[in-house]
């Protein structure tokens, strides 16, 4: 099993819910820009420049011959950062972010920069660091770890994207690096305990090096409307595609490279993109395989248009635009979870965070929730990378995480048309609080990161896999039947898994319950076809084991066009209590034929066939009505089962036999067994259920226990639920 897969398997039994899903949370942005009608309330910013020094550059006493931290204005309240307005600037038009009158933060070359050392400094004396730590990810970047206290509760934050060559001088010798991992924590420290989470606590930031390169990832928005204002989404997509080195290889027909940065893999996003929101994981199909999930299908092809539809996505432009990682389906490189799957964000995005320290790349989906008449309605949102967290350890502490570092496409955005190599790259720290919606999705809110009338919670979010893992999970098959081209061969793709039941919330499920499975399939191709069946299993496992054989079903689709969507639902009962865990795998591709048989047909990829994911949910032993006189039901109606036990006998159990044709199938279906009718629950150890060969059953009573019970006549009702419940009364005389 590849490390991948124990990765995932991992996951499952941690009981982590997966959904690739149709984007029902759409990023399609409704973020209006600040007004200005209310100041927003000053923080403390704590700035930390990362740039190159030179001799003309250099702080007083800065080292001139490596890159460093170098500590800002600690007190920069008078700079415009997220949720931290600046009065004096104009508002920018920015729909998508709803952030607005923010700097440029341009600095002219040799400089060094807005945020200069000041006078005061921050007493930094009771702030130890330990444990600290800078891992090479094989991307020509590195993540840094360290730990931190002030002599109480002890933290640890992780910071990734970190640029190699500037990495290689954060070590405990660097007196900018350590103190400037100690400001990270003064502030952190500072505002953790806050009740109103007023603010962002300070950034990381840099100024790029002479050669236009940046020591950080943070692909930053012209934010011009018409061409990037809204594609938030894209700038996110192409972070997580440079920082896990998916884009950093890629060649054209002459084998020239074709990206040099993140920001160039934006451009590429913006050239071919309507400004419009959509999601991190469609562009990811996009840049592997060419197909964008969501493109206008009219009289069954494909459309390219200008326009922004209502109830669509981002468009392509133009046509042409082919996948960059062909071998590799898409859907096999990323994950995405929501919060309204996830049991609570302190379970899921708390585990996969720590998948930042081994490479992989994990984009946020925040979601802009109003609240109608009692009900959060989310009504749009925008998107963001996670650079780093911060989370508390130690014995006995909360797993959820305390704050996030955040790469925003809002920020540094060019207001005076500064070209992306002479801006600044800079990661935003947020503290964090766990909040629940009406609507059942948990996740995190931001503190200082709303505007006026705002609510952005954290929501949902997106793993994608590092590239060092593109042997594990490309396209193998062996046998010519997949063709790689989505664009001319149908290629289907199931990516979701749901349950539910019209008997119950699926949180407390019974035996005997309805349970509807469905699954999502999409044909992720640019062409369609007459006379589709998909042959479909699902795997059901209950309490980790294979439960009963895979159910297999042939489902016919007729006519399918281009990036058709398709529900494929079955109503299923269970009998035995447990945690069941259910995943499906589409077997085979089949097109009718002249000969009016169905015959299998290629795909473009087969490694995509099976969901990434599962669907999870417990089946639970119905509780006793405690108000229900149990009364024989037909065809028991006037059967009584009696028997008599002598108190003298030590040695054998009681045996009630009863004969097959009651309506009972198996012993699962015997849920309780009571004394004296229903006043008394007989403890399980106590009895014992057995099927015979013949299909009989037999009740067999422990003798010990019946000595316990009073001489005369007892009477035990033995109840079972399966579709109707059934009611057996035993009569047992004791002397």
């Amino acid at each position: 099993m590849t490390s991948i897969k124990k990765f995932l398997c991992l996951l499952l039994t941690l009981g982590v819910l997966l959904s690739i899903g149709t984007g029902a949370y759409a990023e399609n942005s409704t973020r209006e820009p600040d007004s200005g009608d209310g100041e927003t309330p000053a923080v403390e910013i704590a700035t930390l420049s990362i740039f190159e020094l030179d001799e003309s550059s250099s702080p007083e006493s800065g080292d001139s011959d490596s890159d460093v931290f170098e500590l800002g204005d600690t007190a920069a309240a008078d700079t415009a950062q997220d949720g931290c307005k600046d009065e004096e600037q104009p508002a920018t038009d920015d729909t998508d972010s709803g952030k607005a009158g923010e700097d440029s933060y341009y600095q002219a070359e040799g400089g060094t920069g807005v945020y200069e050392k000041g006078d005061e400094t921050e007493d930094l004396t009771g702030i130890t660091i330990s444990s600290l730590k800078v891992d090479d990810l094989g991307t020509g970047y590195s993540v840094l770890v360290f730990e931190f206290s002030d002599g109480g509760e002890k933290y640890e934050a992780t910071l990734t994207g970190i640029k190699n060559e500037f990495a290689q001088n954060i070590n405990e010798d660097n007196t900018y690096a350590m103190n400037s991992m100690k400001l990270i924590a003064y502030y952190f420290l500072k505002e953790k305990d806050s009740s109103s989470l007023t603010g962002c606590t300070q950034q990381v930031r840099e100024y790029p090096n002479e050669d236009g390169t940046h020591n950080l990832i943070d692909a930053e928005k012209i934010s011009e409307k018409g061409f990037d204002s809204e594609l938030c989404w894209a700038a996110t997509a192409s972070n997580m595609l440079w920082l896990t080195g998916w884009a950093q290889n890629i060649c054209d027909a002459d084998e020239n490279i074709v990206f040099s940065s993140e920001d160039e893999v934006f451009s590429y996003f913006c050239n071919n993109f309507v400004d419009d929101g959509s999601r991190d994981y469609y562009g990811f199909k996009w840049f592997f395989n060419g197909i964008n999930m969501d493109q206008i299908v009219e009289d069954g092809k494909v459309v390219y248009s200008n326009k922004v539809y209502e109830d669509k996505y981002s468009q392509l432009k133009v046509s042409g635009s082919t996948g960059l990682v062909p071998d590799v389906a898409a859907e096999n490189a990323f994950l995405t979870y929501s919060g309204s799957t996830l049991p609570a964000q302190s379970t899921g995005l708390s585990e996969f965070a720590e998948l930042l320290k081994k490479g992989f790349a994990i984009g946020l989906s925040l979601g802009n929730y109003e609240n109608e008449e009692g009900q959060d309605i989310r009504s749009g949102g925008h998107a963001v990378t996670l650079m780093g967290y911060i989370k508390q350890i130690g014995e006995n502490v909360s797993n959820a995480l305390k704050g996030l570092f955040i790469a925003d496409s809002d920020n540094d955005k060019d207001v005076d048309n500064i070209p992306a190599d002479k801006r600044t790259n800079s990661y935003t720290l947020y503290l964090t609080d766990e909040v629940t919606l009406t609507n059942g999705v948990t996740g995190y809110s931001l503190g200082g990161y709303n505007g006026d009338g705002e609510n952005f919670v954290l929501d949902n979010f997106t793993v994608l896999f590092p590239s060092s893992g593109r042997d594990e999970i490309k396209e193998t098959d062996s046998d010519g039947n997949a063709t790689l081209d989505p664009s001319t061969t149908l290629d289907f793709v199931p990516y979701s898994l749901t349950v539910s039941s019209t008997d119950a919330d699926v949180s407390s499920l019974k035996i005997g319950d309805t349970v509807n499975i469905s699954t999502m399939v999409q044909n992720m191709s640019y062409i369609g076809a007459d006379g589709i069946m998909l042959q479909i299993t699902y795997t059901i496992k209950k309490d980790g084991e294979a439960f009963g054989d895979p159910i297999t079903t042939n489902v016919e689709l007729g006519s399918v066009a281009p990036l058709d969507r398709f529900t494929i639902s079955g109503n299923y009962t269970f009998s035995e209590p447990g945690a069941y865990m259910v995943e499906v795998n589409i077997d085979d591709v089949l097109m009718l034929k002249d000969d009016d048989l169905y015959h299998s047909i290629v795909e473009a990829y087969l490694s995509n066939n099976k969901y990434s994911g599962s669907c999870s949910f417990n089946i639970n032993t119905p509780e006793k009505d405690s108000g229900t006189d149990y009364e024989k039901k037909e065809p028991e109606a006037t059967k009584v089962y009696a028997a008599s036990f002598k108190s003298d006998n030590a040695a054998e159990n009681l045996v009630i036999a009863f004969e097959a044709g009651f309506g009972l199938e198996s012993t699962d279906q015997f849920v309780e067994l009571f004394h004296n009718n229903k006043n008394t629950v007989v403890d399980t150890s106590n009895f014992k259920i057995v099927q015979l060969p013949d299909g009989s059953f037999e009740l067999r009573l422990n003798s010990r226990y019946l000595r316990t019970l009073a001489p005369g006549l007892n009477t035990f009702v033995l109840r079972t639920v399966f579709g109707d419940e059934l009611v057996y009364i035993f009569q047992i005389d004791i002397n």
